[in-house]
This record gives C-alpha cells, sequence and structure tokens, in this order.
C-alpha cells in the first residue's frame, strides 16, 4: 500500500509529504482480523502509523463488506434487514455507514474542486423527521438545472407544527421547555449552503447564475447575509402552484426529492420506517447522494439504448476523472483536515447533528476529527 502522507496534522508530511523517504519501516504487528501489519515511523516528527491508519476499517474490529449496505442503503430496505443478512450487531452497521459516509464526503468534495458549475441551480427542502414526529427534519437540496447533480445538502431540525391535539401540544409543549429548535434553523442552513456555492463559483470565475426556490420566506433572508450572493446568483422564486412537470424550473429538486422518497427508507411510508437520529439520517443522505451523482445512469430509457451516462458526467466531469477520483479515496481513510467542505457537510462528518435536548447516545472516536 502507497503511504500518502503523514497522519500527524502538526508535521509538514501531513499536507504534502517531502520527497524521497519521508518515512521509514519501524518493524510490524499481527491482528486475527487484518493479518500481518506493517508499521512505519515518520522521519520528520516522529509519528509511529501502519498501513492501517490509512484503511477505511482503521480502529474496526470486524470486516464488513461494504457492498451490501450501499444496495440496502439505496434500496428502502430496512436497517433490521441489513442487520440480518450481515448478521452483526446495529451498532456495527452504524459505525460502517458512518465511515462509507466520511468516504462519499471526501469524494464529493473533490468533485466540487473540478466540476466547471456551467449550470444554474433549483434549491428546495425536503420534509420528514427522526426519532420522533415531533422532531421535523427539514432536509435541504441544491440541484443543477440540467444535470439533477445534487450539489449541496444540509439540515435543519425543526419544532412540530401543524394540527395537532390537545394532548399532543401539551407534549409539545412539555418537549419545548426542555429544549427548544432554533426557529431560523432553515434560515441558517440554506445560509450555509448558498455561502459554500457562491465560495465555489468565486473561486471558478463564474459570474452569473439563477438560482431557483419557491416562495419558502426564509430563503430571502439567508440569502442577504452573503454579500457576493447578488454578484453570482440571480434569485428567482416559482410559485408552489405552478404545475410540476420538467417544464417546472423546480424540477431537478421535485425529481431528487421523488428519487429520495422511493429509494430512501428514511423518507418512505413514514408510519413504517423512519429515522432514528438526525446524524444518521445526513450519513445515510450522504451515501444516497454518492449514489445518486456517480453511480447510476441519468435517465433509464437512455441507459436501455447504452447511453450510461451518470448525474456527476452530466454536470461537467469525465468518466475518466471521475473513475480516478473514486478510486483515489475508495476503502480509504479519508481525512478531514484534507477536505474542504462546508458547515453543513463537516457536522455530518463529525456526527454532529442533534435533535433538541437529545443527545447522540453513542461514542464517536477522536480520529474522525484529524
Amino acid at each position: 500500500m502507497q503511504i500518502p502522507h503523514c497522519p500527524n496534522p502538526a508535521c509538514i508530511n501531513f499536507r504534502s509529504p517531502c520527497t524521497g523517504k519521508w518515512y521509514q519501516h519501524y518493524g510490524s504487528y499481527h491482528t486475527k482480523v487484518f493479518g500481518k501489519v506493517v508499521r512505519f515511523r515518520c522521519s520528520t516528527c516522529g509519528k509511529t502509523f501502519s498501513t492501517q491508519t490509512f484503511h477505511i476499517n482503521y480502529y474496526a474490529k470486524k470486516v464488513i463488506d461494504y457492498e451490501p449496505i450501499i444496495e440496502h442503503l439505496v434500496t428502502a430496505s430496512g436497517n433490521l434487514d441489513l442487520y440480518r443478512k450481515l448478521g452483526v450487531s446495529a451498532a456495527s452497521v452504524e459505525n460502517r455507514i458512518e465511515r462509507l459516509s466520511r468516504v462519499v464526503l471526501a469524494i464529493h468534495a473533490s468533485l466540487l474542486r473540478v466540476l466547471p458549475l456551467r449550470e444554474d441551480f433549483a434549491a428546495d427542502g425536503l420534509e420528514s423527521y427522526s426519532y420522533s414526529q415531533y422532531y421535523p427534519a427539514h432536509v435541504n437540496v441544491v440541484a443543477g438545472s440540467s444535470s439533477e447533480f445534487i450539489y449541496e445538502l444540509g439540515l435543519a431540525v425543526l419544532r412540530r407544527k401543524g394540527r395537532m391535539t390537545k394532548e399532543q401540544r401539551e407534549r409539545r409543549n412539555r418537549l419545548d421547555s426542555q429544549a427548544k429548535a432554533d426557529p431560523k434553523g432553515i434560515e441558517k442552513s440554506m445560509q450555509h449552503l448558498l455561502q459554500d456555492l457562491t465560495d465555489r463559483l468565486v473561486r471558478k470565475g463564474v459570474i452569473r447564475k439563477v438560482l431557483y426556490t419557491d416562495e419558502h420566506p426564509a430563503y430571502p433572508r439567508a440569502f442577504r447575509r452573503i454579500p457576493e450572493f447578488p454578484l453570482h446568483l440571480l434569485h428567482v422564486r416559482i410559485p408552489s402552484t405552478a404545475p410540476r412537470t420538467w417544464l417546472n424550473p423546480l424540477f431537478p429538486v421535485n425529481y431528487v426529492d421523488r428519487q429520495i422518497r422511493k429509494d430512501s427508507s428514511d423518507h418512505a411510508r413514514q408510519t413504517v420506517q423512519f429515522a432514528r437520529c438526525p446524524s444518521a439520517l445526513m450519513a445515510r443522505m450522504a451515501v444516497y447522494r454518492f449514489y445518486h451523482n456517480c453511480c447510476i445512469p441519468r435517465r433509464v430509457q437512455a441507459s436501455r439504448r447504452k447511453n450510461y451516462e451518470t448525474h456527476a458526467e452530466r454536470a461537467g466531469v469525465s468518466a475518466e476523472v471521475l473513475h480516478q477520483i473514486i478510486k483515489k479515496h475508495w476503502m480509504h481513510r479519508c481525512f478531514l483536515l484534507k477536505q474542504n467542505l462546508g458547515v453543513e457537510e463537516q457536522t455530518t462528518w463529525l456526527c454532529g447533528w442533534r435533535n433538541p435536548g437529545i443527545p447522540l447516545g453513542r461514542y464517536i472516536p477522536k480520529y474522525v476529527c484529524v
């Protein structure tokens, strides 16, 4: 295995290793799971590490196949089916999904660096919930107008709204007295997503693109918080009463919404299956975005004519470059400090999403922060 860099973020060999032999062999050890593991030592900082340091299964105690996990996550199959199929505990599967989500987040960040951003955009939110209907989850999506490529994903945990019985309203008030959702959650989430997109447009020198949204009142407030937004994006609001056909400028996000609800168990029939944790919800959404953008043909009828163009290819990346980016990161441990992630994606990486007043309930290792 090629050693890409020193795992110590304080070492000069972390960002860009020195040419030549910057590390030396430092013995080996044997494990029941991975067999012989070779160790190394950085010649600059003295940090010792092994080949497992750069593998997706770093610190794992059991080898689990990741392909069945992806297959189940994108076919509306529940997690219990996956536990039974793999013969492992629920915690082990959740851990592997989180590891996989960090890999696909790194792949997406690399894709955004090479995409030309030559198309317009459409943004909207997908309403769901996690743990309980008293904790609605608003998943914000920014998609390409001509490619349906999912550029940005964010989350806002809301306060339950709509018609309720007297008992339900009293319970909501009790929960609010303990911890209340941010009333400006959608506004802040959309600000983070569009700030990240605007920064990328600035770096690539893209002058003017159109952003289509519905008439949600939080969107204009969010965009006013971004100084560069008017110079690079023109905001056009589309009435929600407009027919939801392919002629509607919001078709890309409506299409993505439909695909997610069709393929993800977290957002299918909500009386049967739903997410138990917002961090797990967003980890699975990251995996689904990778599947949607990079793995499946953009159109079913075109694939029957041997046209297997993906959404990423339609957005402007060649099949060869796409393959190289996936190969570079696949089954490797990706380091947060080497990625260019937005605020929302960093929160997904660190499993930082929470329902108000409810802890995550499990340990997050410190190495994910490196």
